[in-house]
């Protein structure tokens, strides 16, 4: 039975990268990100919003009183099975002995996937937190401040990682992209692979399907270090710098070294300067704006109502 065992990240963090090292091994089948894990292991718990025009809510009800009448023990057991088999399926995956997943948003669900799967089954990859804004402005917004849309990441994600930074499961990616040998021996003395297999030299041919980032592999073609740190964007505008100021204040300084980052420096790098553009001041705080209006009020659902209403109408009136 093949085993599922999975990289766990905040977006822009190296995952993309780690995968495709992992993809050169001839014993690991992976796809860019099968998402089949959220929508089902934390359905339950109400700790991730979900929404369905069969109504949610009695749903998470309905399956909770379901739940809590099965043993648990049993119950993972039997999820560990249905996903292994499920994972086997992928076309990828015949006649390998692990299979890859790496989907970002796992970060939600990382303790119940260490309660299915077994804590050796999962690693996680972190970078600077101000490295990750600046690489989502970069590739995402393509230059733009999108940076509300991916709260849940920075907030909640990275709190998450935060509690995992004593596990020895735990890796930065500066120190992927400067020592690859080494961490990859050591994740793969994790999670039981066979390091001979790799071959970092073929990192740069691999290609991976389906969804994903695909910002790395277009801009590098291989491992490069020189990807560790850059902030052009974040210290682009003022408005940038305060408020990614404000996000590391947030974080604190114990928890911003325990990830293994100099917090004094990061606030020291991101001083105020008295020449600055206000037609870019303006624009940012305008994109600040619609996209804190855009995660309190779901612009995409109402969209999608909106857009059903009407072909519904639109096809009562031709009966």
């Amino acid at each position: 039975m093949i085993k599922p065992i999975f990289i766990i990240s905040l977006p822009r963090s190296g995952s993309t990268l780690l995968q495709r090292i992992f993809a050169t091994s001839s014993d690991v089948a992976t796809c860019s990100e099968p998402w089949i894990l959220l929508g089902d292991i934390e359905f339950v718990d109400g700790s991730v919003d979900l929404y369905s025009e069969y109504d949610m809510k009695l749903c998470r009800i309905g399956r909770s009183n379901f739940i809590a009448g099965v043993d648990e023990e049993k119950r993972k057991c039997l999820l560990r099975k249905y996903y292994s088999e499920y994972y086997s399926l992928y076309d990828g995956a015949k006649d390998k002995n692990f299979f890859l997943d790496k989907t970002p948003r796992y970060h939600l669900i990382s303790d119940e996937i260490e309660s299915v799967f077994g804590a050796d089954a999962v690693i996680y990859l972190i970078r600077h937190p101000v490295s990750v804004i600046n690489s989502i402005i970069d590739s995402f917004g393509r230059g733009k401040w999108v940076v509300p849309r991916y709260n849940i990441d920075i907030h909640r994600g990275l709190e998450s990682l935060s509690r995992k930074t004593n596990n020895k499961n735990f890796f930065r990616y500066e120190d992927l992209v400067v020592d690859a040998e080494g961490c990859v021996k050591k994740i793969c003395e994790i999670w039981g692979v066979d390091f001979s297999g790799i071959d970092l030299d073929r990192v740069g041919n691999i290609s991976l399907p389906g969804l994903g980032d695909k910002t790395g592999i277009k801009k590098y073609s291989g491992i490069n270090s020189g990807s560790r740190r850059d902030w052009s964007l974040v210290t682009k505008t003022n408005f940038r710098k305060w408020w990614v100021r404000r996000y590391v204040s947030k974080i604190g300084e114990r928890k911003f070294s325990n990830l293994g980052y100099d917090y004094c420096e990061t606030i020291e790098s991101l001083r105020f300067h008295y020449k600055f553009n206000v037609f870019d001041e303006v624009i940012d705080v305008a994109w600040h704006l619609y996209g804190v209006f855009s995660a309190w009020i779901d612009l995409r659902i109402i969209k999608r109502k909106f857009s059903r209403y009407i072909k519904y109408k639109y096809a009562g009136s031709l009966r």
